[in-house]
């Protein structure tokens, strides 16, 4: 939009808050030979929500699922919680806390993104050291395609494949709407340690984090940041009061560095972090 290079738009976009009604939509699109965009936050880069209109195609819809947010149920015995797939990252995260557990998933894109579209780019996360990447966190979904629903096994494992969550991760969409999904969740840590470590080159501090993961030291955090993001931090003022674990882990970092200036112009920063 900045630069007035969009060359079209969709025609429309629909709010469903249940699966019904995603059900007909993609019934009647599917008939008429409309394309349905699904649309979570929106933060993707990679041009999955750009519209293409293909041949023959008569319009494109744009299939907004934040409206069905909700969460579903909570294993405590488990650790498994079942969520509608349009929940915000911090919604999702404030109502586990509320509970006393976490699901320590923080892509950069947290505050501005949804579970369902965690699963379909298939997400990795800030913790993703201690937690795991969205793959390995799923346990099952549901996923509304246009000649029905899809729903995979909430057992643990199986002896026979594929396994129909890894089709669907990653999937951008192309297979259906995941509008639910089952995902392991664990208890709060009762500590938190997160430390700001200056480098001075790029280099030093790949070598530090060779060392840390093959001495198997259990983080829950390793980032580095490269030089031109570390003169980010350093240039930024403060990113706001807002309480959020991204912006929380950015402002840490930016105050590392600031207290660094005199590494030189070639300096990084590792974030580390250990839960437990």
């Amino acid at each position: 939009l900045s630069f007035n290079t969009l060359k079209s738009f969709v025609d429309g976009v629909i709010y469903p808050s249940k699966e019904s009604e995603i059900s007909k939509i993609l019934e009647y699109c599917s008939k008429n030979n409309i394309t349905v965009i699904p649309f979570g936050g929106g933060s993707s880069v990679v041009g999955g929500l750009e519209v293409v209109k293909g041949k023959g195609q008569k319009s494109v819809l744009s299939l907004d699922t934040t409206r069905m947010d909700a969460l579903i149920s909570l294993d405590k015995e488990s650790h498994l919680a079942t969520f509608q797939a349009g929940i915000y990252g911090p919604k999702l995260e404030k109502l586990l806390n509320d509970k006393g557990f976490t699901l320590g998933h923080f892509p950069q894109s947290f505050e501005y993104s949804t579970l369902g579209g965690w699963i379909a780019a298939r997400s990795a996360g800030q913790q993703s050291n201690r937690y795991g990447k969205i793959e390995e966190i799923l346990t099952c979904l549901k996923v509304i395609t246009p000649t029905g629903a899809v729903e995979t096994l909430r057992e643990p494992a199986s002896s026979t494949g594929p396994n129909l969550n890894h089709i669907f991760a990653g999937s951008e969409g192309l297979l259906g709407i995941i509008t639910e999904a089952t995902i392991k969740v664990h208890k709060l840590p009762e500590t938190r340690k997160y430390f700001g470590i200056v480098f001075p080159n790029f280099a030093a501090g790949v070598d530090f984090i060779r060392d840390v993961n093959h001495k198997e030291i259990p983080t829950s955090m390793i980032r580095l940041s490269d030089t031109n993001e570390t003169r980010l931090y350093q240039t930024l003022g403060t990113l706001g009061k807002k309480n959020t674990p991204i912006r929380w882990i950015k402002n840490l970092i930016q105050n590392q560095v600031l207290k660094m200036n005199s590494i030189g112009d070639d300096k990084c920063v590792i974030l580390l972090g250990l839960d437990g």
